[in-house]
């Protein structure tokens, strides 16, 4: 269809804008809204109906509606202030102001003409096409359902449409359906607490099974007839595995059936047998996880086959719909994602593919036949591979970052928990007294860290759709992306080189050297595995940290001769610093020491701080003076110590565990939004 814009000619078959001869390309969606538009020419259109009728249903934010409608008012050379084409009602929508008249194409019309005066001469040639069509597409009906009866349907099923089962502030996860689709359990996030909640949804009354106030409960899991549900709750101090009877609506009293390591966080779930479930725990805190069977009628717990444990270990499994059969999903040794299938009857384990790429977790199909993932972060896509990690397909797109899906009990649909996040960069002075937000997007930020003469800082910015570098001067107050990679590389850490040639890239199993001039990136020639602690060491080499056989050991790496060398055995991790005396050193019994003589630190304070925190270093030395995070409650403080004067105090509250620190500027991570909601989708035919 063509319609007539004012001076503008818009055809949606081509998806093109013309004036005056010039023809403009539009994006897909920005054609779409336009041809909503044409077809409701001055009606005041709310957001929900655009997202209705354009984007049919999907999970969309307010800012990829805007997006859309800045690009077409560009199109159209309309100006917001004084907008001839489209004008904004805030709160309540928009309306297409321009004249509008709709035509069909000239080709069209030609056809149209000629098919009028043939239309006697041709009536019997169609009326015997017409019988001839009928009659071989009822064959086709008949064959395809016979296919259909003698073998599987494996074609991956598209999840059309999602409809929210929560609208509630902060976080919702872990979506678990009772078996007769009446009752949803999942755990919400919200100001600090964590807790695990059941909602009615033919009520919309919801409880919280809360275990006191410093108590963090869920994920949970049904048991297959409905009747009981079991879930994990945690404190700082405890980790327990309870067991709840649900009948006739009401919860029974929590039964503890299990207790695991505190600062163990993992899940639980029912098999097929009702008397066995499946539970993960870590030995301490921050340590690998490993699976186990529990015997709920003796108490028998017995640790399962499984993949080497590496990074978080095997933390995440899922049940085979009809067989107890898990679905593993683990690093392999070089940090990939690797599936594996436990018989848990035969208690034999076998690998199914390995993905090299750093998703999250998968789950099997309704049917078993394929397994779900969500892609590479920023996780905006639902995949679904056969079970030779073959033929993807993605079954589910959207705009927010999608969690790992769960199967709906009417064996065809799936729910998961799909949000946004922004977080910002803040820039603050050592005092606390100065805060300035930089180089702030709707989307995340983070990774800060200064140049080494301060003037520039250097961060990971979702901005383009997946990970980048960016780099702002602080003294413009500009930002510029840097980095040109073509695709996700789940970034740890940054650092500068000593003369801000280079900016190193720790990412989840490799190293990049990215040149802060071209923005053109070299990968670094180190084993795919465990890296962490990455820091500069002088103009020519870095240094890190390798785990091999569980521990950890000191490499560092010529960035002219791509020379790995491995540094005195006993060191652990070190951090050099821009001053020589601040350098930063671990040996393997856990002692620090610092400057380039090794000195022992003899401070009780600063010997009870964690060196190393998800990978980055996470305590730092000016002098006499120390920077660190800890943990708490959800949130991360930054604590200054003066080691002569013997004196802590609180400096600031981040949102993650990293921050930055020249002279006496600091930069930490605010969040400025946070919120999922859990979806349930309806599936058809890809």
């Amino acid at each position: 269809m063509r319609w007539q814009i004012e001076q503008f000619t818009f055809c949606d078959q081509t998806l093109t804008l013309t004036r005056d001869g010039k023809r403009t390309p539009l994006e897909p969606m920005v054609s779409e809204v336009l041809r909503f538009f044409c077809q409701n020419p001055k009606m005041l259109v709310s957001r929900d109906e655009l997202i209705e009728h354009v984007w049919q249903g999907r999970i969309v934010t307010d800012n990829a509606v805007n997006r859309v409608i800045t690009k077409l008012r560009k199109a159209l050379n309309d100006d917001p202030r004084r907008p001839a084409f489209i004008v904004t009602y805030p709160k309540k929508g928009y309306q297409f102001i321009a004249n509008i008249n709709a035509s069909v194409s000239p080709q069209q019309s030609s056809q149209g003409a000629t098919e009028i005066s043939t239309k006697e001469k041709k009536k019997r040639i169609k009326l015997t096409y017409v019988m001839l069509i009928l009659i071989i597409a009822v064959c086709i009906l008949c064959a395809e359902y016979l296919l259909r009866l003698a073998m599987p349907d494996a074609t991956p099923l598209r999840l059309n449409e999602v409809s929210a089962l929560t609208r509630e502030p902060g976080l919702e996860l872990y979506p678990r359906l009772s078996p007769d689709e009446q009752h949803l359990l999942y755990t919400e996030a919200h100001d600090g607490t964590i807790m695990l909640k059941l909602k009615s949804l033919l009520t919309g009354e919801s409880v919280s099974l809360d275990h006191g106030a410093d108590t963090w409960e869920g994920p949970a899991d049904w048991r297959k007839d409905g009747k009981a549900l079991v879930y994990l709750a945690t404190t700082a101090n405890s980790c327990q595995y309870f067991l709840r009877t649900f009948v006739a609506g009401k919860l029974g009293p929590p039964q503890l059936i299990h207790n695991c390591p505190a600062g163990s966080y993992g899940k639980i779930i029912f098999t097929h047998d009702p008397d066995l479930l499946v539970y993960s725990e870590a030995a301490y805190q921050g340590g690998p996880f490993s699976l186990f069977s529990l015997r709920l009628s003796s108490g028998k717990k017995t640790r399962l086959a499984q993949p080497p444990p590496r990074l978080n270990g095997n933390s995440q499994f899922d049940l085979h719909p009809t067989e107890n059969l898990l679905l593993i999903s683990a690093p392999d040794a070089q940090l990939w994602l690797s599936l594996s299938v436990l018989d848990m009857a035969q208690n034999q384990l076998s690998h199914l593919f390995t993905l090299e790429q750093h998703a999250c977790c998968a789950i099997w199909n309704h049917t078993g036949d394929r397994v779900i993932l969500p892609n590479e972060y920023p996780a905006n896509q639902l995949v679904s591979y056969d079970l030779n990690g073959q033929s993807p397909a993605v079954i589910y797109a959207d705009t927010h970052s999608i969690a790992v899906p769960t199967r709906h009990p009417n064996g065809q649909d799936y729910l998961f928990s799909a949000g946004t996040r922004d977080q910002n960069i803040l820039y603050l002075s050592s005092e606390g007294s100065e805060q300035t937000a930089l180089g702030a997007t709707s989307v995340d930020e983070r990774l800060a860290r200064f140049s080494g003469d301060g003037q520039k800082v250097v961060y990971i910015s979702l901005a383009s759709g997946f990970e980048q570098i960016w780099i702002y001067d602080l003294e413009k107050k500009t930002a510029s992306k840097l980095s040109k990679f073509s695709k996700a590389r789940h970034i740890i850490d940054l650092k500068w080189s000593v003369d801000n040639r280079f900016i190193f890239v720790l990412a989840r199993n490799e190293l990049l050297q990215v040149d802060t001039q071209t923005g053109l990136s070299k990968m670094l020639k180190v084993p795919h595995t465990q890296i962490a602690g990455l820091s500069v060491k002088d103009n020519n080499s870095i240094a890190f940290s390798i785990k091999s056989a569980n521990k950890w050991q000191v490499h560092y790496y010529n960035i002219h001769t791509d020379k790995l060398q491995r540094a005195e055995q006993k060191w652990q991790f070190v951090s050099f610093a821009k001053t020589p005396e601040d350098t930063l050193w671990q040996d393997n019994e856990g002692n620090y020491f610092t400057g380039q003589t090794q000195l022992p630190v003899n401070s009780d304070t600063i010997k009870q701080v964690p060196l190393v925190v998800q990978h980055r270093f996470n305590l730092r030395k000016q002098a006499n003076t120390w920077l660190w995070q800890q943990a708490a409650a959800r949130r991360y403080p930054l604590y200054q110590y003066n080691e002569q004067q013997q004196a802590k105090r609180l400096i600031a509250t981040s949102d993650s565990s990293d921050f930055d620190w020249h002279q006496k500027k600091i930069l930490i991570n605010t969040l400025h939004y946070a919120n999922s909601d859990i979806y349930r989708s309806k599936a058809g035919k890809h």
